[in-house]
Formats: structure tokens, sequence, C-alpha cells
């Protein structure tokens, strides 16, 4: 009974990540209003769903120089775990935001 029940928790667990696995990963693109920004990442709310994205190999540790609270993006990433890893970020008017080509890993 207790292998079941794990089996069946086990399952719902990847149901509640959509299923996804890592060597399943896909990308996807979200777009709604920034409810928080730190050093290397923010908290998006699509379609009122609240997304922890790090942006760390786009815009390193200035995040918070790069992006606005309130402001409307559109991130292409995936889903790593609990965060969804952004490829690109786009503000409303369709500029890039930020990528690695344009930070200082050192401030």
């Amino acid at each position: 009974m207790k292998t079941a029940a794990a089996v069946l928790t086990f399952i719902g667990v990847v149901a509640l990540a959509g299923g996804c696995t890592a060597s399943q990963a896909q990308e996807a693109t979200l777009t709604g209003n920034v409810d928080r920004v730190w050093e290397d990442g923010f908290q998006l709310n699509a379609s009122n769903r609240s997304i922890t994205v790090d942006a760390y190999n786009l815009c390193g540790d200035n995040t918070a120089s790069a992006i606005a609270v309130d402001e409307e993006v559109t991130v292409t990433g995936e889903f790593e775990g609990r965060e969804f890893d952004a490829f690109s970020i786009e503000n409303s008017s369709g500029d890039t935001v930020c990528n690695s080509q344009n930070y200082d890993e050192n401030g």
C-alpha cells in the first residue's frame, strides 16, 4: 500500500510540474507584469500565476536596473524546477531588455 501511495504521489508531482522532466523541458513564452525584482531575477504575474524568473544568464546581477516593478514583459525560456530560466526578455515595445552580451558581472 505504501508503494502505491508513493507512486501516486510521484505521478501527482509530475502532473503539477507540467509533466516535464529535465530531458523533456520545452521552451515556453510568458507575458505578464513584474511584481518584484531582485539582483538576478524577478517575480512575474502571468495570467494570475506567480512565476519566479531566473534572469542571471541575461542580466547577471543587474536585473533590478533593467526591469521595473509593474513593467509588462515577455519572457521566453523553460521551467527548471520551480524557476523559469529566461532565454530572452522583451518589454511591451518589443525591445530586448537585457541579454548575456550587455551585462557586466562586476556590476
